[in-house]
């Protein structure tokens, strides 16, 4: 983790970006793979023969590991935060209110920080 919590801010900004970029770049994807299921239900095809003539990674299997990229980035960017924002000297009440969250989310996002922070 970067020792400047602001710095860490933006890293996880980063991240996020990225993360959404990757998300957004596999739409087409999901689009043709929407419009392939459509068209062999169509066809009067199964489910099940829909999806064991599927191609891998199955359409549910893309979309599963995707949101567990924009979970996870979202979270280094929420603690992030709240560790800039107490680094500011706001209070977990303070920091809740501006972020839209719960002050136990706030303490449970700090928390999370220091048990993932190396051992100096």
């Amino acid at each position: 983790m970067n020792e400047d919590p602001a710095d860490e801010v933006l890293d996880s900004l980063d991240d996020l970006v990225q993360v959404m970029e990757e998300c957004h770049a596999l739409l087409t994807a999901v689009r043709a793979r929407a419009s392939a299921i459509r068209d062999q239900r169509s066809s009067g095809a199964t489910y099940n023969d829909i999806v064991k003539d599927a191609p891998e990674p199955l359409l549910v299997q893309i979309v599963t590991a995707n949101l567990l990229k924009v979970e996870r980035a979202g979270h280094r960017f929420r603690r992030a935060e709240v560790l800039a924002l107490r680094a500011e000297g706001l209070s977990t009440r303070q920091i809740a209110k501006l972020l839209h969250i719960s002050h136990e989310r706030v303490s449970v996002l700090g928390r999370d920080a220091i048990q993932e922070s190396p051992l100096s």
